[in-house]
């Protein structure tokens, strides 16, 4: 089997392992709601990724509901109560602009295909989480975003000895080679010469020295800073091409 190495460039975000399967079942539960509407050829659900603001905000919440225990009415009850606080009201036909919507009713007043609604978040809920219950007891971690959209959840330790944070995506900043270079060891190697040595977050180690011509000009604090400026001058050209690579892969 051979060996292969590859970088690429990725957003991220610092995101609990419960948070990250909130997030997934909301999406699991608004997709399954979608499908059943479409089986009734109601065309109306966007993809999770389209949906706005607040109606991912009322999946959410539904999901809370779920794992406190709702049962179908009770999350139909809840559902209720948060699109009555943001201003919907009773409509024969569904009209976010208006915010109008035909389920604004209590339940026992609801036609059985829109009760099923309620049965189907609920299950679709419970499975998404059983596939995280896992991941929970490690809390903390990372909702990492790839280039395509594919969306994954990194345990805080796996995810920052792989990845390292960039200011600005499109260039390398000098705060960003400050970082990587970690802390400095400084020596006066004779009478006149400075070495200073950066060990990087990597364990690469780059040295770099600094002298005068009269061992009485000495200062250690000028010939480190000589030296650092050398060293961040050698690491500049190898960080841009790690993130040539890493936003434009190996074929442009």
């Amino acid at each position: 089997m051979d060996s292969y190495i590859g970088v690429k460039l990725i957003k991220a975000t610092p995101c609990s392992a419960e948070k990250f399967a909130k997030l997934n079942a909301a999406k699991a539960a608004h997709q399954a709601n979608k499908e059943y509407c479409e089986s009734m050829h109601d065309y109306s659900q966007p993809d999770w990724e389209n949906a706005h603001d607040w109606q991912k905000e009322s999946v959410l919440d539904g999901v809370e509901g779920v794992l406190n225990g709702n049962t179908p009415e009770q999350s139909h009850e809840s559902w209720l109560k948060h699109k009555k606080a943001h201003g919907w009201t009773f409509g024969e036909v569904k009209d976010p602009e208006k915010k109008e919507h035909p389920c604004m009713v209590p339940y026992n007043q609801l036609p059985e295909e829109q009760k099923k609604k309620d049965s189907i978040f609920i299950n679709a809920v419970k499975e998404e989480l059983k596939k995280h219950e896992h991941r929970m007891p490690n809390n903390l971690g990372y909702l990492v975003v790839y280039p395509d959209g594919y969306e994954s959840w990194s345990p805080k330790d796996v995810f920052e000895k792989a990845y390292f944070r960039l200011n600005d995506e499109s260039k390398i900043t000098e705060d960003d080679l400050v970082r990587f270079m970690g802390k400095e060891e400084v020596k006066r190697i004779d009478t006149k010469t400075t070495l200073v040595s950066v060990k990087t977050l990597t364990g690469f180690v780059e040295h770099q020295v600094s002298s005068c011509v009269d061992p009485k000009n000495y200062d250690e604090e000028i010939g480190k800073r000589i030296s650092l400026n050398r060293i961040k001058d050698k690491l500049y050209p190898c960080f841009g091409f790690l993130l040539q690579w890493a936003k434009n892969g190996l074929k442009e």
